[in-house]
């Protein structure tokens, strides 16, 4: 008997050490999980590239500081496109030109006038120089090619306050390019700027 009470206490004195040690190693902890959402991005469009009245046969440009030259300068209506994208600064921010036409359209649906494009961006830096109002223009910019597209300072879209937002000027200007018989009356296209994180 005694025996068997040696044996009943080693038992218990083993599972108690072993509930024990079971209980020591269901340990938890926490982790905190976090995020940081950049905000939406928005893109307006401020002024249409409009070319005002041109001549036959007489190239008529609109640059990115909203200058005319070529053919019938100085009616007016001339202005240079320009679009307003706010974006989080640090970002990594692609634009898209998704609709850019090589021709404009006559209202008969079937005459067709060239154009061809130039475009650009105002950064920070720019933007406190005048560029916004379109009063400069300095080769520091980043240009980017018609058929393709771009990151805005990879990875360090720019912190600069304009109209109240976060955010940087889009450009576009061109060249019409009429023959000797281009059939009078109205042209017109479209040119679609897309931006989004990438």
């Amino acid at each position: 008997m005694k025996n068997l009470m040696k044996i009943f206490a080693a038992v218990t004195i083993v599972m108690a050490f072993s509930m024990g040690t079971m209980a020591q190693s269901n340990v938890s902890k926490d982790v905190s999980l976090s995020a940081e959402v950049f905000q939406v991005i928005t893109l307006d469009k401020q002024v249409d590239l409009n070319f005002g009245r041109v001549a036959p046969n007489m190239n008529k440009t609109i640059d990115l500081t909203n200058e005319a030259s070529g053919g019938q300068v100085g009616e007016g209506t001339e202005t240079v496109g320009r679009f307003l994208l706010s974006a989080s600064a640090g970002s990594n921010v692609e634009l898209t030109f998704t609709s850019l036409p090589a021709t404009l359209l006559h209202t008969d649906a079937t005459t067709t006038m060239d154009v061809n494009y130039v475009k650009d961006y105002a950064d920070a830096a720019l933007l406190l120089a005048g560029y916004a109002n379109n009063t400069s223009f300095t080769t520091a910019t980043q240009r980017f090619d018609p058929n393709s597209s771009f990151n805005v300072a990879t990875g360090n879209f720019p912190t600069n306050v304009v109209e109240s937002v976060n955010g940087i000027y889009v450009f576009l200007g061109g060249t019409v390019q009429p023959v000797i018989d281009q059939k009078a009356g109205v042209y017109s296209g479209t040119a679609t700027l897309k931006a989004e994180y990438n």
